[in-house]
This record gives C-alpha cells, sequence and structure tokens, in this order.
C-alpha cells in the first residue's frame, strides 16, 4: 500500500525525444505553444512533454492564465 501512494508522486512523464525535440523547436520559431497548437502538430499530451524537457533542464514556464489552457514559452 505504501509503495503505490509513493509511487503517485514519483510518476514518470511519459515523452519521447522527438516529441521534445517538436515542442522545442516551435517554442523557438513561434515564440510559446499551446495546448491547442500541440495537438495540431501531432502532441497529445502537452503536459507530459513539458514536464519531461522541465527534467531535462530546458527552463519552460506556464503564460497562460489558471483554469485556462496551458500556454508555455522559454
Amino acid at each position: 500500500m505504501w509503495k503505490w501512494f509513493m509511487n503517485l508522486f514519483n510518476r514518470d512523464c511519459h515523452a519521447n525525444q522527438t516529441q521534445i525535440d517538436v515542442v522545442a523547436a516551435h517554442i523557438k520559431y513561434h515564440g510559446s505553444i499551446s495546448t491547442t497548437e500541440a495537438r495540431a502538430i501531432g502532441i497529445k499530451h502537452l503536459r507530459s512533454v513539458i514536464c519531461k524537457m522541465n527534467k531535462a533542464g530546458y527552463k519552460i514556464k506556464n503564460v497562460g492564465k489558471q483554469g485556462k489552457c496551458g500556454i508555455y514559452k522559454f
């Protein structure tokens, strides 16, 4: 039971390097990326990609208003 509880906080982000490269290129070219834009380029779960990018050392912040769709930029 305890291991299950701790795994809730230690989840791994599920994004591959190609998705990270696509999102990074989009942010560099356009300045930001929203969840709607991410879906248009084939990224279903932008939060997972952003999580993986943060763990890899990218400095990305959410500039969207709380409760609205996420907009991320460097």
